[in-house]
């Protein structure tokens, strides 16, 4: 018997959505069931948030395609980290061309059984409006490099994706300065006169202290300048993330400015790599 109460969904769904509940609380969501708001384009069965991400869980037998397109929109309209779950049991066949259609509408799929929820395809962050460039116009050495951020963007954990792809950006201007410096291509420069750098200081730099070196090369090239304003523009970004994730205003920055960021990042990673 369902321990909770839900008013619109048939009887036989409740353990299923039970037990999708019980294991979102598991993972430290606040959930609560059939939460009604005068936006939403239906009563969904569950409503479960956890930071800044809000769940919308659909416990139905199949797969509504126009229900799920409703939702769509609703989340592309919302202006915060929204994501939509279809839920099915375990009964229920799910074609690989119905999973298709979840996958394209950036929605996810659960398989619910009494001993098992699988997630088949994982949900996206609804409200974010951003288009990396595809993999494959990428070079082989950036789709090496970018390969893990991707991978992050695809799975929709933008936050962790764009992480990566600052790891990505600090790792090698390192290994540019450090070229160049053991080259004598570049030199740098203080106030206070010219400066040594040797490799393992380097290697300690942050991205913050990077910018502020390469702010310090005598005679710098075109791409010596580009890059230290890359690094500055995501270092300012980077902050942020790594210190105040959490805090709305700091959400909303990094949603508004993820998009550009990215692209920063991959265009100059073709001067560095």
């Amino acid at each position: 018997m369902a321990r909770r109460t839900y008013r619109t969904l048939a009887p036989e769904l409740e353990e299923y959505a039970d037990l999708m509940a019980d294991d979102l609380e598991v993972h430290g969501y606040e959930v609560n069931v059939e939460k009604q708001d005068p936006g939403f384009p239906y009563v969904p069965t569950l409503v479960a948030k956890r930071g800044h991400t809000t769940l919308i869980v659909d416990v139905s037998n199949s797969i509504d395609p126009s229900r799920l397109d409703s939702w769509v929109v609703y989340g592309k309209s919302c202006g915060h980290d929204l994501q939509v779950i279809a839920c099915v049991p375990d009964s229920a066949q799910v074609a690989a061309k119905e999973q298709q259609s979840v996958r394209d509408r950036s929605c996810g799929l659960a398989i619910v059984s009494k001993s098992h929820i699988s997630r088949v395809v994982s949900p996206k962050d609804l409200g974010l409006n951003i288009s990396l460039p595809p993999r494959a116009s990428l070079s082989p050495r950036l789709r090496s490099l970018l390969g893990a951020a991707y991978d992050r963007f695809d799975e929709g954990d933008w936050r962790d994706g764009f992480e990566e792809a600052c790891r990505v950006l600090e790792t090698q201007a390192r290994s540019y300065l450090k070229h160049w410096i053991k080259t004598r291509r570049i030199h740098l420069v203080t106030s206070s006169g010219p400066k040594k750098l040797g490799l393992r200081k380097i290697e300690k730099l942050t991205m913050g202290q990077l910018a502020i070196t390469f702010s310090e090369i005598v005679a710098k090239t075109h791409a010596d300048s580009q890059i230290e304003k890359a690094l500055d523009l995501i270092n300012k970004e980077r902050v942020p993330l790594a210190h105040h994730r959490h805090k709305p205003a700091m959400e909303k920055r990094l949603r508004a400015n993820v998009d550009r960021d990215m692209l920063t990042i991959i265009e100059t990673l073709k001067l560095l790599a």
